[in-house]
């Protein structure tokens, strides 16, 4: 029988698929943007990299969880032991956040293109600074 810890397996895989690259979680406006910055600037192998790179970390998470959600419960261990959901609501908060910053994305990327802006451009910081 596996082990049964359904808030704790969904937290993992949301975090999991998160760190992977895949939509609706945050982790994807992340990649997609990267692979699109690449192809923009004629890096294909880049955009390439960045891609297999998100398919090696979804394949590690997958082993990780089945191995530890859906291997059997070792003998004498009893499967009916839960989490304490007060352990288990951190993860799930932060789950719901990767989920929201996921969808809610798109209107985060002005902001970034804001920053990007003062990055390339470092005059108005140094004024401000030497002043």
């Amino acid at each position: 029988m596996p082990r049964l810890e359904p808030l704790v397996a969904a937290t993992f895989a949301v975090a999991g698929l998160s760190l992977a690259g895949l939509p609706p979680f945050s982790g994807f406006v992340a990649k997609l943007v990267l692979v699109i910055a690449s192809i923009d600037a004629g890096q294909m192998l880049l955009a390439a990299v960045v891609i297999v790179a998100s398919l090696i970390t979804l394949l590690a998470m997958l082993r990780v969880w089945n191995a530890v959600f859906m291997s059997p419960v070792p003998e004498g261990e009893s499967s009916a032991r839960r989490i304490p959901w007060s352990l288990a609501a951190p993860g799930a908060v932060l789950a719901v956040v990767t989920i929201v910053l996921g969808l809610g994305a798109q209107l985060l990327i002005p902001l970034t293109e804001v920053a990007a802006a003062g990055l390339l451009d470092t005059t108005a910081y140094a004024e401000e600074v030497l002043r």
